[in-house]
């Protein structure tokens, strides 16, 4: 008996899997439309045939309209009303018992897949069948316990079937809640209903908006995290995924920082393209998945009230210090090749630098937010050495893992401008050190000082401020002048 080897491919990707060429033999099982099979048989001349088997006659009819409009040759298809368990049998009717690939749609069992394979040989090694298996790994029944209606709307959008996605999704929502599904089957025969309220196309919303779930639970991709490896290792441990077979439908997670120079990032940039493809590459700052982090990001364009005020004509500078009383604690190897700048201010503190600065994006998913955060840096000024000054805590060369002659900083500042109409002029100071007297992460945005000093016996020692403290604490302050009692008009 000829086994029949099961892939997963989706609608769009039938022709491509079964490989059709000049003078090869296709059997469409579950013929429907036969947009498919048309494609394998158009690609199989000259010379190759097609059996196109379906047990609704109107199915039949159909293809054999759109096989006829094709003005390909009728020699090379032939068209049976049947079953596809029936497989063997029609096929020995037709004279055909050898061919290159089967193809099969949802509903046809294994069983009745072993009854059809009897008495067949095939031209290679087994026929290709785009049946998904839902009982190997995730099924699609899992699948649809844990994801919203809005998840499941996209997946069987992206994957399956476009026109009735939203329905097919409130349809298995609402399915759920009411009783969980007792099987891939029971969950078949729901999107069968809801896809059948599409009138006359019912099977084919049905089979892809299943086969779509199906494919998704199968898909279900893994993460490698390699935040805690030591940078230098990153392209060996990519490769490494690659070579033993861990990368397949795998997700890898890249934390900062992704390489030293524009050179080396380029370079795992291509490491990480020949193991994964882009949409499984997630470069991340971690920093940005802190609440106070979002809470900047959430006051800067929840509140109006900041926009006229927000630019060069009253904002005199921006402050952003990150300060650790703390050394390498124990990860002088790691920080070694890192140093202050790599380690946190080309990361963490240039992503509040763009929150500060940036414009308001149209909307707050990630793409949108990105695109202006580029922008800001687009925008930032190239560096001299005037504008930075890098500096070493002493020890640093004393802890373990630590060159004895190291010239990474611990502490380094940098003057930052951003040339936009907006910002023009205005310095962003930033600052990163270890060993320094606090622990604390805050951002100051000074305001200019008032055009005219009014109360002559009073002169403002300091402007008006905003400041943004991250952590230890979760502080939003504003910095006013208010008159202290008395008789004096002076203030604090």
């Amino acid at each position: 008996m000829t086994e029949f080897h099961h892939i997963p491919v989706l609608y769009d990707e039938v022709v491509a899997a079964l490989d059709p060429g000049p003078g090869k033999h296709f059997i469409d099982g579950t013929l429907g439309s036969g947009g498919h099979a048309l494609a394998l048989l158009e690609r199989s001349q000259p010379g190759g045939h097609l059996l196109g088997i379906d047990a609704d006659p109107a199915a039949l009819a159909a293809a054999q309209a759109r096989f006829e409009a094709a003005k390909l040759a009728a020699e090379s298809f032939t068209f049976h009303h049947g079953n596809a368990a029936e497989l063997s049998r029609i096929a020995a009717q037709h004279g055909v018992n050898a061919v290159d690939g089967v193809l099969f749609d949802l509903g046809v069992s294994s069983h009745q897949l072993d009854t059809a394979a009897r008495g067949f040989s095939f031209n290679h090694d087994g026929p290709l069948d785009m049946r998904l298996d839902p009982t190997q790994g995730p099924t699609a029944a899992d699948l649809v316990t844990e994801l919203s209606e809005q998840e499941l709307a996209d997946i069987i959008y992206r994957y399956g079937e476009e026109r009735a996605s939203r329905r097919i999704a409130r349809y298995i929502v609402e399915r759920r809640e009411r009783q969980p599904f007792s099987s891939t089957a029971d969950l078949a025969a729901v999107i069968a209903r809801a896809a059948g309220r599409g009138g006359r196309d019912r099977i084919h919303p049905a089979t892809r908006s299943f086969q779509a779930i199906a494919y998704r639970a199968r898909r279900q991709p893994t993460a490698a995290a390699l935040s805690r490896d030591s940078p230098s290792m990153f392209p060996t441990v990519i490769k490494g995924l690659g070579g033993s077979g861990c990368a397949h439908d795998a997700r890898v997670v890249i934390e900062k920082p992704f390489g030293r120079d524009f050179a080396s990032a380029r370079a795992l940039n291509a490491t990480l393209h020949e193991v994964f493809a882009e949409d499984s590459i997630f470069r991340i700052d971690h920093y940005l998945g802190k609440e106070p982090v979002q809470n900047l990001l959430y006051f800067r364009f929840a509140n109006s009230f900041l926009e006229p005020i927000w630019n060069r004509n009253y904002v005199h500078s921006v402050q952003i210090t990150l300060s650790e009383e703390f050394g390498v604690a124990g990860r002088g190897q790691f920080y070694d090749e890192v140093g202050a700048i790599r380690d946190v201010i080309q990361n963490h503190l240039l992503q509040i630098v763009a929150i500060l600065a940036m414009e308001c994006p149209i909307g707050s998913e990630s793409n949108y937010l990105r695109d202006e955060k580029v922008k800001v840096f687009n925008a930032i000024r190239p560096l001299d050495k005037s504008q930075f000054v890098r500096g070493q805590f002493r020890g640093y060369r004393n802890e373990p893992g630590v060159a004895a002659n190291s010239v990474v900083e611990t502490f380094a500042a940098l003057q930052l401008y951003v040339d936009s109409w907006r910002w023009q002029g205005v310095p962003f100071l930033v600052r990163a050190g270890k060993c320094l007297p606090v622990t604390a992460v805050e951002a100051i945005v000074e305001l200019n000082y008032p055009p005219q000093v009014v109360f002559k016996t009073d002169t403002p020692s300091l402007p008006n401020y905003f400041r943004f403290q991250l952590s230890p604490s979760v502080v939003i302050a504003l910095g006013t002048r208010a008159k202290r009692p008395g008789e004096s008009m002076t203030g604090g």
